[in-house]
């Protein structure tokens, strides 16, 4: 729940600038979960197809086949935002 907390922080929908609160923590805490030890021990040595299929395997994710290839493609080309 912490993680729920963090990305909700300072959003009040309605409220104006809601949209960027919450876009600023979303990013933010994608930031900093991809920095925790356990989540670089697990995953600095993959490749981004490695990661890919890998992470699914994870409880509870699951990724069907069509999304993996367009998440691959996505990490692995990003665009730039």
């Amino acid at each position: 729940m912490p993680d729920t907390r963090a990305v909700g922080l300072g959003v009040v929908v309605g409220n104006p600038g809601w949209e960027a609160t919450l876009q600023a923590n979303k990013e933010a805490f994608v930031n900093s979960f991809v920095n925790r030890p356990a989540f670089r021990t697990a995953f600095d040595n993959l490749s981004n197809e490695d990661y890919v299929v890998c992470a699914p395997l994870r409880p509870p994710a699951t990724i069907l086949q069509p999304f993996r290839l367009a998440y691959w493609g996505f990490i692995s080309f990003p665009t730039g935002r």
